[in-house]
């Protein structure tokens, strides 16, 4: 009776969240982007199937880039030309380096100014089914080797990405604030994430509370250190192009980084909080008349260990995404006084360091949640 009431409860907590996705998805396509950028009305991409190439002239560089012109004869697979076929010059450079061949499928901007008149320009490769492929090709593997722990963490994937495109960037596209609907959007992944993960369990609850705190914790530092530094959202690189997006719309721009921040926490937060918590847990099933300082002091031992990797690893997670930017300031010979105080640099150093910061908190704190939950011996953490 017991494993019937578990499964069902199971079963009814796949069915709730999966009608949420659904809703968040059809309340996302329903409430598209207001924002008409100059002349958008006349622009399109649109699928072609290259039909031949007529012509070309191509080089390739030293390190393999291709580079000239080709003329191609395509016919429209999406659009308002959908079935026709035209010509148009393809030409390849080091940073758009599209090389044609016969019968592949390409993607075109097509301006058309006027109903009689168009140009075709090619876009990019049409790479819409290979990452379609690819994704698959992960979950399945994800599920291979996970087993049922596999499609529950695949599970979990597939609601955070519903609720960041669907939900969280709608809102605050339609003028909401965007730490207050990060802070929503955050509390239904986390919840639906970890129940995925581990169930209806102590350690659940343990988890949950702690990764909460965790983010807290995130977006308090990264608030102190912005305050210290002089760091708002008008100091991010994109900061022209949202002003002028602000104009037409209602997005509040200010909050946009803190709310950026709090994301990016979130997943080292989660998996600091499930490490620890499953830990004091398996501590707590070995030797049940462990006392909480016993258990507080295994689990605070253990996150410490893994604080060390994990903080080394966010670090070089951060480092790795900037690790171009980092490259020109070191080939343009910046003088350090020049490279410490650019906007740029304070905010890769306040999000890496608020999140390590959150991070190593996060540890001893899941550690202390979890010893004073699990001494309750009528119920057992798993």
């Amino acid at each position: 009776m017991k494993f019937i009431k578990h499964n069902l409860n199971t079963i009814i907590f796949f069915v709730i969240s999966s009608v949420i996705m659904g809703c968040v998805i059809y309340f996302g396509i329903s409430n598209p982007s207001e924002y008409v950028g100059i002349n958008s009305d006349n622009i399109s991409h649109e699928r072609v199937k290259v039909i031949a190439v007529k012509s070309q002239d191509v080089s390739v560089n030293a390190e393999g880039i291709m580079q000239g012109v080709q003329e191609l004869e395509v016919r429209f697979l999406t659009g308002r030309h959908k079935g026709k076929t035209t010509s148009i010059n393809n030409i390849l450079t080091l940073r758009q380096s599209v090389f044609a061949k016969e019968k592949q499928n390409l993607i075109v901007m097509l301006d058309q100014p006027t109903d009689d008149y168009y140009i075709a320009t090619v876009y990019s490769y049409d790479r819409g089914a290979t990452i379609l492929v690819i994704v698959i090709a992960f979950f399945l593997l994800l599920i291979a080797l996970g087993g049922n722990r596999g499609w529950r963490s695949a599970f979990g994937l597939v609601f955070t990405f519903v609720m960041l495109i669907f939900f969280l960037i709608p809102m605050v596209t339609m003028g909401y604030s965007p730490v207050a609907v990060s802070v929503i959007t955050m509390i239904p992944i986390v919840v639906v994430s970890l129940i995925s993960l581990t169930g209806f369990t102590k350690k659940t609850r343990v988890a949950i509370l702690s990764t909460g705190i965790g983010v807290i914790l995130a977006g308090v530092i990264f608030a102190i250190m912005g305050a210290l530094l002089h760091i708002t959202g008008y100091n991010v690189q994109e900061i022209e192009t949202l002003v002028i997006i602000a104009h037409r719309t209602d997005i509040q721009i200010r909050d946009l980084l803190f709310a950026g921040v709090l994301i990016s926490c979130l997943g080292a937060v989660m998996d600091i909080a499930v490490s620890v918590a499953s830990s004091v847990c398996e501590i707590h099933e070995l030797n049940p008349d462990a006392g909480q300082k016993t258990l507080f002091r295994a689990g605070y031992r253990i996150g410490r260990d893994i604080t060390g990797t994990m903080a080394n690893t966010l670090i070089l997670a951060f480092a790795g995404s900037f690790f171009i930017t980092l490259f020109l300031f070191w080939i343009y010979n910046l003088r350090f006084i020049q490279l410490i105080n650019m906007d740029q640099i304070a905010i890769e150093i306040m999000v890496a360091l608020a999140g390590t910061s959150a991070l190593v908190l996060t540890a001893p704190l899941t550690a202390f949640i979890a010893s004073r939950t699990y001494i309750n011996k009528k119920l057992k953490c798993k």
